[in-house]
């Protein structure tokens, strides 16, 4: 990238444009830090989660030639389990030419994080700042690179930086669009389109937001008097092709119109007041309320500055994206859907201080401004990583406390005097209490957790492999568990899912089995469900079917299944047991299962002791 024009050297000698060589040797320089720091900032919070494992069980399979199934090899109808095609397609690529979809998601991903920087960073050198403050490019480069939600879903497993690279892509694009002269548009092939399909390919909730560009594009061309409707066709026709020839496929292969997950997850009512709760946690937990001077001043600056397209496309984009994160209630996932307003937002930022800075007096307000922005979007963040407990804890810290009891996410005790005398301990206060009130219910749950839980897992996934290999276990035995990730992976057994994600009739005619709503987690298959299936094992922890012998957790399980006489079995394997209900009855499963020793869970205590 070269300087602007407008800060090339004037005639006037060699002066102007040393110090313009140094000032731009400057930025670049920091932009190396900055870059630097982004790839320092990933790799601490590099990580795989497990329902990343169910998207890569897809892609191995289409990669293996069984197609686009879940449980390939059985005669069962295919169920869209996955909601990123694409992502899924681009994995089973990898994979057909031999790097395994959880070798390469991260890579991936990773490469469409840096990606993004740069584009970022290219978009705001369109507005360049006065000279003399060419620092302040560097602004939405170092937020991006110190926002932990931003180093988060740079990895994980899952699509979503692929899906805001495109979209990000497709909005700055669309904006070219608009700002390019109606007989510069002759001929010109409308990239915006297809790069919407493909997002919409990566993530559904694109349509959503391409619907809200449209309108947006319709209403500011019309208003300008430059709506062409041949330009639009061309702008709407690679979309249509894309969305339509996949929903095409959708109905011929799956014969749905909308992906399974949809009639599993999305509840018949909406949760606004979960999805305001998520929402406000990101808010607080970034300290979003200091980037709003910034902001409102590059909306103006925008809008006076002749580029309304900019403030108008990026609130499209965002508003009725949001609108709709809230209604269904937030993400399981840490502030993941939530994640796609930030290159935007720090675009803005950038655009309201090149405006504002334009004296070396307001240059130095602008750079006081920057540091207090950088330290609220550090401080909460680093403290949450840095003070999380060992161990996984389910749902914490709203569903399981700290072994002291405390439900804190942030340790209020560790705010320093001098910032609880201007209420930091208040707000740290205020913040666990969001934290609190949305993973008590399953939404935002944070990265460590899920590094945590997937450290529990992906053994147990490999063990059970090692026992098929062995010939313990036929390579044809059905389990049935809640979370359908890393263990169907890496054990390679027909699975059957609990909550519905991979399975219809679950999707459709689960029952509610909770006192409490979960966001996601509302519907579970019945026991008949199970039985007509022909599932062999349900694991009884809901999640594993091995528990090694000293779990804390047996004595409770074996309790609970003598009081009730429920069909709980146990068999020994090694250091660990098989704990599991049998929907075939013990003595069908005896029959079928001649190397393990199964007997009901309840006699476990006189014949070994956990």
């Amino acid at each position: 990238m070269s300087p602007p024009a407008s800060d090339q050297a004037p005639a006037t000698g060699h002066t102007a444009a040393e110090g313009a060589s140094l000032r731009w040797g400057l930025v670049y320089t920091g932009l190396a830090v900055a870059l630097a720091g982004l790839c320092y900032h990933v790799w601490v919070y590099r990580f795989l989660t497990d329902d990343a494992f169910i998207s890569f069980r897809y892609a191995r399979n289409l990669a293996r030639g069984a197609g686009l199934v879940f449980n390939a090899g059985y005669d069962e109808q295919p169920v869209e389990g996955y909601t990123n095609f694409l992502w899924v397609v681009l994995l089973a690529g990898f994979a057909r030419l031999g790097a395994a979809p959880e070798q390469m998601a991260n890579v991936i991903s990773a490469a469409a994080g840096g990606s993004l920087w740069l584009l970022v960073f290219g978009f705001c050198l369109r507005n360049p700042p006065r000279k003399g403050h060419e620092w302040l490019l560097l602004t939405a480069p170092f937020f991006l690179a110190a926002t932990r939600s931003y180093a988060v879903w740079c990895t994980s497993g899952l699509e979503t930086r692929l899906f805001e690279l495109l979209v990000v892509s497709a909005v700055i694009v669309t904006i070219g669009e608009l700002q390019r002269p109606p007989e510069d548009r002759r001929g010109r092939f409308c990239w915006s389109g297809l790069l919407f399909g493909l997002a919409a390919l990566t993530r559904p909730d694109a349509i959503l937001i391409f619907a809200s560009v449209l309108a947006a594009r319709v209403a500011y061309e019309g208003n300008t008097r430059r709506l062409s409707i041949r330009h639009l066709a061309m702008v709407v026709l690679p979309f249509a092709v894309l969305v339509g020839g996949h929903l095409l496929f959708r109905l011929v292969y799956y014969g749905d119109w909308l992906p399974n997950t949809f009639y599993a997850k999305v509840a018949t009512r909406g949760w606004w007041s979960m999805g305001l709760t998520y929402a406000a946690g990101m808010a607080v937990e970034y300290c979003m309320w200091l980037w709003v001077p910034a902001l409102a001043g590059g909306i103006v600056a925008d809008v006076r500055g002749g580029r309304a397209a900019v403030p108008l496309v990026f609130g499209a984009t965002i508003v009725p994206h949001l609108a709709y994160v809230t209604a269904i209630g937030g993400d399981h996932f840490e502030y993941r859907m939530l994640d796609l307003y930030l290159p935007l937002s720090f675009m803005l930022v950038y655009d309201g201080l090149a405006a504002f800075a334009q004296t070396p007096r307001r240059g130095f307000l602008a750079a006081g401004y920057v540091m207090t922005c950088l330290a609220g979007i550090i401080a909460l963040p680093t403290a949450s990583h840095v003070q999380f407990p060992p161990g996984h804890r389910s749902g914490f810290p709203g569903e399981t406390p700290r072994d002291d009891g405390r439900r804190e996410l942030v340790l209020r005790s560790s705010v320093p005097g001098w910032l609880r005398a201007t209420g930091g301990a208040a707000y740290v206060d205020m913040y666990n209490r969001l934290v609190r009130t949305t993973t008590l219910r399953y939404v935002g749950i944070r990265q460590e957790e899920h590094v945590r839980f997937l450290g529990k897992v992906l053994p147990e996934g490999r063990r059970l492999a090692e026992l098929v290999a062995d010939g313990v276990l036929p390579p044809d035995t059905h389990v049935a568990m809640l979370c359908v990730g890393a263990i169907p992976y890496y054990s390679g057994l027909r699975t059957f899912d609990l909550l519905g994600l991979t399975n219809r009739q679950v999707a459709r005619e689960g029952q509610p089995w909770l006192d409490r709503r979960l966001l996601a987690h509302e519907k579970r298959a019945t026991f008949q469900m199970l039985t007509a299936a022909g599932v062999d094992f349900e694991a009884a922890h809901g999640v594993h079917l091995l528990l090694a012998r000293d779990d804390p957790a047996l004595p409770d399980y074996r309790e609970t299944a003598r009081r009730h006489r429920l069909p709980v079995v146990a068999a020994p394997v090694g250091d660990e047991f098989l704990v599991a209900k049998v929907p075939q009855g013990l003595a069908r499963t005896r029959e079928r299962f001649p190397k393990l020793t199964l007997f009901p869970l309840w006699d476990l205590a006189g014949r070994s002791t956990p």
